[in-house]
């Protein structure tokens, strides 16, 4: 079979770009239309005739631009020759519409009534309503718009609820929630990119046009791991960019379930042996116990915020979320670029407001806000930080000195900082620490080789 030349797929990705203005033309027709019938006027039509002719227009390049972003094979035929042929009408009976209202060719007096358009731009309408309902089909699946309508008698069945992290079922319970949240949008049953489907777990252990996504016992190894493990900036990374990327939990997850589960979709805990981060992960997820405590005993006891406290970290920019509910235990988020990197003031600000709740901080995420050194003296005050992200900051090893007096963080990101082969004698020093994002910068593979044989100190990740 030949394949389908790339630039024909690059125009076909316009085709959701084009496709509104045929809508958003034919809709204001059909309106004005009703308008000029109501008010006994014919000063629309002159208008109307136009609307007519650039919907006929952009309803052609619209089907011709779907075709061949058809051609990529990543959607399910059916519902696609449902969508292009709906698309097809739409845009014929477009063009009879204008025939009709020009006199483009002559009509005896009996079809007056058809000439009004009323009856031919309602048919328009409705066949615009299907024909969009289709495409939604296909980008979101076949039930996007009545997954949540309360006639829908095909809701997801809920799981049962559980006593004990000893009846926790891998799959389903933390492993599917993940793929519906961060994969179906792309792999469904009726978008399929790259053929590769996921919504059940037989498809998704066919994979896709490159052969099977996930190895049993070697989540390095599987495809479905390496993508979403890249850094966001390599063209293979998934979700791809407009979607939200995994959690590092989330990312947890899929490791432990294809290292020690085997990919095995019926296995519970009860079965395994659990490491506790997975235990934790799993508990503070499905609310149950964890060490004998509820998963919120398991983290610290702070004060509980207020409604005014959250509503300025929301008012500076922040994204706020809280872990378990009713804890005050946040994780925050700074989205990029949310601070001009030239007026350090603004960041002086935000954070100040994060160490006057420093106890309630367990994530921070401040990447790409110009965080520099003097601002880690401040951060280095947040006494619970378990999780850093600071990529794209211009940060050097003595900004990661005030890091080490955070006696619970596990992780830190340092994509695309300033910091060297220096910082790794520092990193060893913080005892909780077990993973370090250092990629794209200047620590090299051999400087962790050399780490590594020397000192006892947390994963140093660059990347593949």
């Amino acid at each position: 079979m030949q394949e389908t030349p790339d630039f024909v797929l690059f125009l076909g990705r316009f085709h959701p770009l084009v496709v509104h203005l045929p809508i958003g033309i034919l809709i204001f027709a059909f309106f004005l239309e009703l308008l000029s019938k109501f008010q006994k006027q014919s000063n629309f039509d002159a208008v109307i005739k136009i609307a007519l002719l650039l919907g006929t227009i952009s309803a052609f390049f619209a089907s011709v631009l779907g075709y061949m972003l058809s051609q990529s094979g990543d959607y399910e035929e059916g519902m696609l020759n449902s969508h292009f042929w709906l698309g097809v009408a739409t845009t014929a009976v477009t063009f009879l519409a204008w025939v009709l209202k020009t006199d483009f060719f002559p009509l005896p007096a009996s079809f007056k009534v058809v000439r009004s358009n009323i009856a031919i731009l309602t048919l328009i309408v409705v066949l615009i309503s299907i024909t969009g309902h289709y495409g939604g089909n296909l980008t979101h699946g076949s039930d996007y718009l009545t997954k949540y309508a309360p006639f829908n008698d095909d809701k997801k069945v809920e799981l049962p609820a559980l006593a004990s992290l000893d009846e926790v079922v891998v799959y389903p319970y933390l492993v599917e929630p993940v793929l519906e949240a961060k994969c179906y949008s792309c792999h469904n049953e009726s978008k399929q990119k790259g053929n590769l489907a996921m919504y059940t777990p037989e498809l998704l252990m066919v994979g896709g046009k490159h052969g099977p996504i996930l190895i049993a016992g070697d989540a390095e190894a599987s495809e479905m791991y390496k993508r979403v493990t890249l850094p966001e900036s390599d063209d293979e990374f998934m979700p791809p960019e407009g979607k939200t990327p995994l959690t590092e939990e989330e990312i947890a997850i899929l490791k432990f379930w294809i290292d020690s589960v085997n990919v095995d979709f019926n296995k519970t805990f009860a079965q395994l042996k659990v490491p506790e981060e997975i235990q934790q992960i799993a508990a503070n997820r499905l609310d149950l116990t964890y060490s004998g405590k509820l998963a919120s005993d398991a983290m610290p006891k702070v004060n509980i915020l207020d409604v005014k406290t959250i509503d300025a970290l929301i008012s500076e920019g922040f994204q706020v979320r809280e872990l378990v509910l009713g804890s005050s235990l946040l994780d925050i988020t700074l989205p990029d670029k949310t601070v001009n990197m030239k007026d350090g003031s603004v960041l002086d600000k935000k954070i100040a407001l994060l160490v006057g709740i420093k106890d309630n901080v367990i994530r921070l995420d401040m990447g790409g806000n110009g965080v520099t050194d003097e601002h880690l003296k401040s951060i280095g005050k947040l006494s619970n930080l378990q999780q850093l992200k600071l990529p794209d900051n211009p940060i050097s090893d003595k900004g990661i000195s005030y890091l080490k007096e955070l006696s619970e963080l596990r992780s830190v990101n340092l994509y695309k900082t300033g910091i060297s082969k220096a910082s790794l004698s520092q990193f060893s020093e913080m005892t909780n620490l077990r993973k370090v994002y250092a990629w794209q910068t200047s620590i090299k593979s051999d400087d962790v080789v050399s780490y590594n044989s020397n000192e006892i100190g947390p994963e140093i990740i660059l990347g593949l």
